[in-house]
């Protein structure tokens, strides 16, 4: 009864989409579904893991800001486990630069944060940008500087953040948090660099169980991609090892260990191992799809 209503006050043009995106309807499917007989009997199809996932969607609150379909693919994007952690930046213009050099150093992990001015294309339609940023992030960073609470942007983007029910890490320059955020009075920051700002953001995404996944899809990605010994040392610090990963994430494993130089060529200081080694360890402790069995295999003799 839930989904039926839920569904009956979308447009038959949304209707199919969530249907489609549920795997309640195929999109060669040309059935028309613009009445809710036509809902209601695919909803008898659907499994109860399909059903259920759709509830949780609904349940979540998740589409009640929805107004365009790039959304609601931002929206249903920023679910998949093998997404890389996707961050918001909310600031004060006046503080956009340091904003972008935090941006920067977290790029280095594979994480994405969005940065209004640097992120949007200056053909898209400002507004609805921001939105799809808002959509798609896995938690939110705001970065109290004087006037942030006089800012009406800055007030709807933590707002639309705490709606959708997402993190919000919050870190203090002379300002403290206003409204909605001051449940939590967040890290006193003045002073900080950048690269300690992001230090900070990896270690609260880390005692999120959460946003694991997300963040381990960007750290497997920026150890294919690692350009220093240095910076292989960090991420391998950083990449949360205690949990189940998916297929991607190894892949990226094993491309770092198999073709980087960065990465298969460096030492671990604390043991002498290699990072080639510490990689097939970490492999033998997962389940190996059959598609990189052999892979895995070969690698194991190069060691």
């Amino acid at each position: 009864m839930k989904l039926r209503r839920a569904l009956a006050s979308s447009s038959a043009y949304d209707a199919r989409w969530f249907l489609e995106d549920f795997g309640l309807l195929d999109p060669a499917d040309d059935t028309d579904i613009s009445s809710m007989s036509d809902v209601t009997d695919r909803l008898r199809r659907g499994t109860i893991d399909e059903l259920s996932a759709l509830l949780a969607f609904f349940e979540s609150d998740a589409v009640g800001v929805l107004r365009t379909e790039a959304q609601l693919r931002a929206r249903l994007d920023s679910q998949d486990p093998d997404r890389p952690l996707h961050l918001f930046a909310s600031h004060v213009s006046e503080h956009q630069e340091f904003v972008e050099d935090v941006r920067d150093q977290l790029a280095r992990f594979g994480v994405d944060l969005f940065v209004a001015s640097h992120s949007i294309d200056p053909e898209t339609e400002w507004a609805e940008k921001i939105e799809i940023g808002l959509d798609a992030a896995h938690a939110g960073v705001a970065f109290l500087h004087p006037g942030f609470s006089s800012r009406p942007y800055c007030q709807q983007e933590v707002g639309w953040l705490l709606g959708r029910r997402v993190p919000v890490y919050r870190f203090r320059f002379g300002e403290d948090p206003p409204a909605m955020l001051d449940s939590r009075q967040g890290a006193d920051a003045a002073g900080w660099t950048a690269e300690r700002i992001a230090d900070e953001v990896l270690q609260r995404v880390l005692e999120d169980s959460n946003l694991g996944s997300h963040l381990r899809t960007s750290l497997c990605g920026a150890l294919r991609d690692s350009t220093s010994f240095r910076l292989t040392d960090r991420l391998w610090d950083v990449l949360p090892k205690d949990a189940p990963f998916t297929p991607d994430q190894l892949a990226d494993l094993v491309d770092a260990a198999e073709s980087n130089s960065q990465v298969f060529r460096a030492e671990r200081a604390s043991s002498g191992d290699t990072y080639r080694r510490l990689i097939l360890d970490l492999l033998g402790s997962q389940s190996i799809p059959e598609s990189l069995r052999e892979r895995v295999d070969e690698l194991a003799t190069r060691d």
